[in-house]
Protein backbone atom coordinates (compact mmCIF):
# COMPACT_ATOMS: atom_id res chain seq x y z
CA UNK A 1 0.00 0.00 0.00
CA UNK A 2 1.15 3.90 -0.70
CA UNK A 3 2.74 4.97 2.51
CA UNK A 4 1.63 8.18 3.40
CA UNK A 5 3.42 11.60 4.15
CA UNK A 6 2.62 14.19 6.41
CA UNK A 7 4.38 17.34 7.24
CA UNK A 8 4.26 19.32 10.48
CA UNK A 9 6.42 22.22 11.91
CA UNK A 10 9.29 21.32 13.80
CA UNK A 11 8.22 23.55 16.27
CA UNK A 12 5.42 21.05 16.82
CA UNK A 13 7.42 18.31 17.50
CA UNK A 14 9.28 20.48 19.91
CA UNK A 15 6.64 21.32 21.67
CA UNK A 16 5.65 17.80 22.60
CA UNK A 17 9.36 16.87 23.36
CA UNK A 18 9.58 19.60 25.91
CA UNK A 19 6.14 18.29 26.83
CA UNK A 20 7.29 14.67 27.68
CA UNK A 21 10.54 15.85 29.15
CA UNK A 22 8.47 17.63 31.73
CA UNK A 23 6.66 14.58 32.26
CA UNK A 24 9.96 12.64 33.49
CA UNK A 25 10.64 10.76 29.57
CA UNK A 26 13.83 10.13 28.45
CA UNK A 27 12.96 12.17 25.10
CA UNK A 28 16.38 11.27 23.51
CA UNK A 29 15.94 7.50 23.90
CA UNK A 30 12.05 7.61 22.76
CA UNK A 31 13.06 9.54 19.33
CA UNK A 32 15.72 6.80 19.10
CA UNK A 33 13.49 4.28 18.79
CA UNK A 34 12.06 5.60 16.17
CA UNK A 35 15.17 6.56 14.52
CA UNK A 36 14.99 10.13 14.87
CA UNK A 37 16.84 12.92 17.06
CA UNK A 38 16.14 16.31 18.42
CA UNK A 39 18.41 18.06 15.57
CA UNK A 40 16.15 16.85 13.20
CA UNK A 41 13.01 19.27 15.01
CA UNK A 42 15.46 22.46 13.72
CA UNK A 43 14.67 22.36 10.18
CA UNK A 44 11.33 24.55 9.40
CA UNK A 45 9.21 21.23 9.26
CA UNK A 46 9.75 17.80 9.28
CA UNK A 47 8.49 15.16 6.88
CA UNK A 48 7.50 12.02 8.85
CA UNK A 49 5.54 8.71 7.01
CA UNK A 50 2.24 8.23 8.69
CA UNK A 51 2.83 4.98 10.80
CA UNK A 52 5.91 6.22 11.55
CA UNK A 53 4.02 9.74 13.19
CA UNK A 54 0.77 7.30 14.51
CA UNK A 55 3.63 4.57 16.10
CA UNK A 56 5.98 7.49 17.90
CA UNK A 57 2.77 9.26 19.27
CA UNK A 58 1.75 6.13 20.64
CA UNK A 59 4.74 5.42 22.22
CA UNK A 60 4.83 8.66 23.67
CA UNK A 61 1.33 8.03 25.48
CA UNK A 62 2.79 4.93 26.54
CA UNK A 63 6.21 5.96 28.55
CA UNK A 64 4.39 9.08 29.39
CA UNK A 65 0.53 7.27 31.25
CA UNK A 66 -0.53 10.37 31.03
CA UNK A 67 -3.77 11.08 29.95
CA UNK A 68 -3.94 14.51 28.95
CA UNK A 69 -1.09 14.57 26.88
CA UNK A 70 -2.86 16.07 23.72
CA UNK A 71 -4.55 18.92 25.97
CA UNK A 72 -1.29 19.64 27.39
CA UNK A 73 0.64 19.71 24.07
CA UNK A 74 -2.51 22.15 22.40
CA UNK A 75 -2.39 24.55 25.42
CA UNK A 76 1.29 25.22 24.62
CA UNK A 77 0.88 26.18 20.66
CA UNK A 78 -0.37 29.74 21.18
CA UNK A 79 -1.62 32.17 18.04
CA UNK A 80 2.02 32.90 17.86
CA UNK A 81 3.58 29.73 16.86
CA UNK A 82 1.30 29.18 14.22
CA UNK A 83 3.78 31.15 11.95
CA UNK A 84 1.93 33.49 9.34
CA UNK A 85 -0.93 31.92 9.44
CA UNK A 86 -1.57 32.69 13.10
CA UNK A 87 -0.38 36.46 12.63
CA UNK A 88 -2.64 37.03 9.66
CA UNK A 89 -5.74 35.59 12.26
CA UNK A 90 -4.80 37.78 14.58
CA UNK A 91 -5.59 40.30 12.47
CA UNK A 92 -9.44 39.49 10.76
CA UNK A 93 -11.56 42.19 10.85
CA UNK A 94 -14.25 39.63 12.21
CA UNK A 95 -14.16 36.20 13.74
CA UNK A 96 -15.85 35.07 9.91
CA UNK A 97 -12.83 36.01 8.25
CA UNK A 98 -10.44 34.17 10.48
CA UNK A 99 -12.42 31.11 10.22
CA UNK A 100 -12.16 31.45 6.54
CA UNK A 101 -8.80 32.23 6.45
CA UNK A 102 -7.90 28.71 9.00
CA UNK A 103 -10.35 26.89 6.98
CA UNK A 104 -8.53 27.36 3.38
CA UNK A 105 -4.74 27.72 4.86
CA UNK A 106 -4.80 25.18 7.81
CA UNK A 107 -2.62 22.73 5.60
CA UNK A 108 0.41 25.10 6.01
CA UNK A 109 0.38 23.82 9.96
CA UNK A 110 -0.88 20.45 9.58
CA UNK A 111 -1.95 18.13 6.89
CA UNK A 112 -3.66 15.47 9.49
CA UNK A 113 -6.95 17.30 9.02
CA UNK A 114 -8.90 19.93 7.28
CA UNK A 115 -11.75 22.37 8.47
CA UNK A 116 -15.38 22.79 6.63
CA UNK A 117 -17.58 25.12 8.23
CA UNK A 118 -21.32 24.49 8.45
CA UNK A 119 -24.73 26.20 9.41
CA UNK A 120 -26.80 23.92 11.80
CA UNK A 121 -29.52 25.01 14.26
CA UNK A 122 -28.59 29.07 13.19
CA UNK A 123 -25.43 28.07 14.55
CA UNK A 124 -22.04 28.27 12.92
CA UNK A 125 -20.23 24.21 13.09
CA UNK A 126 -16.92 24.27 12.32
CA UNK A 127 -15.36 20.70 11.74
CA UNK A 128 -12.51 19.06 11.84
CA UNK A 129 -12.34 16.26 9.93
CA UNK A 130 -9.21 13.81 10.21
CA UNK A 131 -7.69 13.07 6.50
CA UNK A 132 -6.32 9.95 7.75
CA UNK A 133 -6.60 7.38 9.93
CA UNK A 134 -4.79 8.36 12.91
CA UNK A 135 -5.08 5.09 14.88
CA UNK A 136 -5.27 5.15 18.82
CA UNK A 137 -3.26 8.46 19.10
CA UNK A 138 -6.72 9.88 17.35
CA UNK A 139 -8.02 11.38 20.48
CA UNK A 140 -4.97 13.54 21.22
CA UNK A 141 -4.00 14.50 17.91
CA UNK A 142 -7.76 15.75 17.94
CA UNK A 143 -7.20 17.36 21.20
CA UNK A 144 -4.54 19.18 20.62
CA UNK A 145 -4.93 20.64 17.01
CA UNK A 146 -8.36 21.44 18.63
CA UNK A 147 -7.13 23.41 21.22
CA UNK A 148 -4.33 25.13 19.03
CA UNK A 149 -7.12 26.25 17.18
CA UNK A 150 -8.71 27.41 19.95
CA UNK A 151 -6.03 29.57 21.54
CA UNK A 152 -5.79 31.55 18.35
CA UNK A 153 -9.53 32.01 17.98
CA UNK A 154 -9.31 33.15 21.90
CA UNK A 155 -7.40 35.73 21.30
CA UNK A 156 -8.16 37.42 18.43
CA UNK A 157 -11.50 37.66 19.62
CA UNK A 158 -10.32 38.37 23.45
CA UNK A 159 -12.31 35.40 25.17
CA UNK A 160 -14.12 32.16 23.82
CA UNK A 161 -16.89 32.83 21.10
CA UNK A 162 -17.63 28.97 21.76
CA UNK A 163 -20.82 27.69 22.64
CA UNK A 164 -19.19 24.34 22.76
CA UNK A 165 -16.68 21.68 21.79
CA UNK A 166 -17.19 18.36 20.61
CA UNK A 167 -15.57 15.03 20.39
CA UNK A 168 -16.54 11.89 18.76
CA UNK A 169 -15.25 10.11 21.24
CA UNK A 170 -16.13 9.07 24.93
CA UNK A 171 -15.14 11.14 28.28
CA UNK A 172 -11.67 10.20 29.98
CA UNK A 173 -9.80 11.26 33.19
CA UNK A 174 -8.72 14.57 31.01
CA UNK A 175 -12.34 15.74 31.06
CA UNK A 176 -12.35 18.21 33.44
CA UNK A 177 -9.19 19.36 32.43
CA UNK A 178 -10.93 20.20 29.05
CA UNK A 179 -13.40 21.76 30.43
CA UNK A 180 -11.02 23.98 31.90
CA UNK A 181 -8.95 24.80 28.85
CA UNK A 182 -11.75 25.25 25.97
CA UNK A 183 -13.31 27.26 28.70
CA UNK A 184 -16.81 26.55 27.46
CA UNK A 185 -18.95 23.13 27.40
CA UNK A 186 -17.17 20.12 25.82
CA UNK A 187 -19.06 17.61 24.53
CA UNK A 188 -18.48 13.64 24.07
CA UNK A 189 -19.91 11.05 21.76
CA UNK A 190 -20.71 12.86 19.19
CA UNK A 191 -20.92 12.09 15.49
CA UNK A 192 -18.17 14.58 14.71
CA UNK A 193 -15.17 16.79 15.95
CA UNK A 194 -15.35 20.42 16.00
CA UNK A 195 -16.64 23.99 17.48
CA UNK A 196 -20.09 25.16 17.57
CA UNK A 197 -19.73 29.47 17.95
CA UNK A 198 -22.33 31.67 18.88
CA UNK A 199 -23.88 33.40 15.54
CA UNK A 200 -23.48 36.83 16.99
CA UNK A 201 -20.05 36.25 17.32
CA UNK A 202 -18.88 36.03 13.74
CA UNK A 203 -19.12 39.68 12.82
CA UNK A 204 -18.27 41.52 15.65
CA UNK A 205 -14.85 43.95 14.93
CA UNK A 206 -12.10 42.25 16.34
CA UNK A 207 -9.82 44.15 18.82
CA UNK A 208 -6.70 43.46 17.38
CA UNK A 209 -7.77 43.70 13.51
CA UNK A 210 -5.48 45.53 11.18
CA UNK A 211 -6.77 45.10 7.74
CA UNK A 212 -3.96 46.11 5.56
CA UNK A 213 -1.68 44.15 7.83
CA UNK A 214 -4.54 40.96 7.25
CA UNK A 215 -4.18 41.46 3.38
CA UNK A 216 -0.40 41.42 3.14
CA UNK A 217 -0.29 37.81 5.84
CA UNK A 218 -2.80 36.40 3.78
CA UNK A 219 -1.07 37.20 0.36
CA UNK A 220 2.10 35.82 2.24
CA UNK A 221 -0.18 32.35 3.38
CA UNK A 222 -1.44 32.09 0.03
CA UNK A 223 2.23 32.20 -2.24
CA UNK A 224 3.27 29.55 0.95
CA UNK A 225 0.45 27.14 0.07
CA UNK A 226 1.17 27.91 -3.68
CA UNK A 227 4.49 27.14 -3.41
CA UNK A 228 3.66 23.92 -1.22
CA UNK A 229 1.21 22.15 -3.77
CA UNK A 230 4.01 22.63 -6.38
CA UNK A 231 6.59 20.74 -4.18
CA UNK A 232 3.95 18.54 -2.87
CA UNK A 233 4.40 14.79 -4.65
CA UNK A 234 1.73 13.77 -7.35
CA UNK A 235 0.20 10.76 -4.85
CA UNK A 236 -0.50 13.17 -1.85
CA UNK A 237 -2.33 15.79 -4.28
CA UNK A 238 -4.11 13.10 -5.76
CA UNK A 239 -5.17 11.49 -2.39
CA UNK A 240 -6.42 14.86 -0.23
CA UNK A 241 -8.48 15.58 -4.07
CA UNK A 242 -10.27 12.27 -2.97
CA UNK A 243 -10.81 12.67 0.16
CA UNK A 244 -12.37 16.11 -0.66
CA UNK A 245 -14.93 14.10 -3.36
CA UNK A 246 -15.82 11.51 -0.73
CA UNK A 247 -18.10 8.91 -3.08
CA UNK A 248 -17.85 10.96 -6.38
CA UNK A 249 -14.39 9.93 -7.31
CA UNK A 250 -13.55 11.42 -11.00
CA UNK A 251 -11.99 8.62 -13.42
CA UNK A 252 -8.22 8.48 -14.09
CA UNK A 253 -8.86 10.31 -16.88
CA UNK A 254 -10.77 13.56 -15.22
CA UNK A 255 -7.97 13.13 -12.58
CA UNK A 256 -5.43 13.49 -15.60
CA UNK A 257 -7.55 16.64 -17.25
CA UNK A 258 -7.51 17.95 -14.06
CA UNK A 259 -3.83 17.76 -13.21
CA UNK A 260 -3.45 19.06 -16.77
CA UNK A 261 -1.74 15.43 -18.34
CA UNK A 262 -3.03 12.74 -20.01
CA UNK A 263 -3.79 9.52 -18.31
CA UNK A 264 -0.62 8.31 -19.66
CA UNK A 265 1.37 10.75 -18.16
CA UNK A 266 -0.41 10.66 -14.65
CA UNK A 267 0.19 6.90 -14.50
CA UNK A 268 3.53 7.08 -15.75
CA UNK A 269 4.20 9.83 -12.43
CA UNK A 270 2.55 7.76 -9.63
CA UNK A 271 4.53 5.00 -11.54
CA UNK A 272 7.89 6.97 -10.12
CA UNK A 273 6.21 7.40 -6.79
CA UNK A 274 5.77 3.74 -6.34
CA UNK A 275 2.29 3.69 -6.42
CA UNK A 276 -1.13 3.65 -9.22
CA UNK A 277 -4.45 6.18 -9.45
CA UNK A 278 -6.00 2.47 -8.48
CA UNK A 279 -3.93 1.81 -5.30
CA UNK A 280 -4.25 5.64 -3.96
CA UNK A 281 -8.29 5.07 -4.40
CA UNK A 282 -8.15 1.76 -2.69
CA UNK A 283 -6.42 3.62 -0.08
CA UNK A 284 -8.70 5.85 0.33
CA UNK A 285 -11.83 3.99 0.46
CA UNK A 286 -10.11 2.11 3.14
CA UNK A 287 -9.73 4.90 5.11
CA UNK A 288 -13.23 5.89 4.97
CA UNK A 289 -14.72 2.86 4.93
CA UNK A 290 -13.12 2.70 8.59
CA UNK A 291 -14.62 5.76 9.82
CA UNK A 292 -18.08 4.55 8.56
CA UNK A 293 -17.57 1.57 10.14
CA UNK A 294 -16.21 3.29 13.46
CA UNK A 295 -19.61 5.09 13.50
CA UNK A 296 -22.30 2.26 13.04
CA UNK A 297 -24.74 4.31 11.75
CA UNK A 298 -24.62 2.96 8.24
CA UNK A 299 -25.69 -0.01 6.91
CA UNK A 300 -22.88 -2.35 4.31
CA UNK A 301 -25.03 -1.18 1.24
CA UNK A 302 -24.71 1.98 2.52
CA UNK A 303 -20.97 2.33 3.09
CA UNK A 304 -20.56 0.99 -0.27
CA UNK A 305 -22.63 3.08 -2.19
CA UNK A 306 -20.65 6.18 -0.27
CA UNK A 307 -17.95 4.49 -1.44
CA UNK A 308 -18.57 4.68 -5.18
CA UNK A 309 -19.41 0.96 -4.88
CA UNK A 310 -21.81 -0.04 -7.63
CA UNK A 311 -21.60 -3.71 -6.44
CA UNK A 312 -22.38 -4.51 -3.21
CA UNK A 313 -20.18 -7.71 -3.58
CA UNK A 314 -16.79 -5.87 -5.12
CA UNK A 315 -17.19 -4.03 -1.42
CA UNK A 316 -17.40 -7.04 0.35
CA UNK A 317 -14.54 -8.30 -1.14
CA UNK A 318 -12.79 -5.11 -0.30
CA UNK A 319 -13.43 -4.93 3.11
CA UNK A 320 -12.10 -8.81 3.91
CA UNK A 321 -8.87 -7.68 1.85
CA UNK A 322 -8.54 -4.54 4.10
CA UNK A 323 -9.39 -6.70 6.87
CA UNK A 324 -12.06 -4.72 8.05
CA UNK A 325 -15.11 -5.91 10.06
CA UNK A 326 -18.41 -6.16 8.65
CA UNK A 327 -20.98 -7.78 10.31
CA UNK A 328 -22.32 -4.66 11.78
CA UNK A 329 -22.96 -3.17 8.97
CA UNK A 330 -25.42 -5.15 6.75
CA UNK A 331 -28.36 -3.94 5.62
CA UNK A 332 -31.51 -4.68 7.68
CA UNK A 333 -33.49 -4.89 4.93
Amino acid sequence: MHQVHINLPAYYLLQLVDTLSALGVDTENWLRDHHLQAAQFEEGSVELGLDQFRDLIEDALQRSQEPALGLLVGASLQAHTHGILGYAAMNSTHMRQGLELLERFISLRTDLVRIERHTHAGQLQVHFIEAADLGQARRHILQAIMLAIHNIIGLISMGSPLAAVVFPFAAGPEESLAQDLFACPVRYDQDWAGFIIHSDALERALPMADPAMFQEAARLCQREFDQRQQKAALSQKIMRLLLQKQGHFPSLTVMARLHHMSARTLHRRLLVEGTSYRAILDEVRQNLANEYLKTGKLTQQEIAYALGYNDSANFRRALRRWRLPSGSTESSS
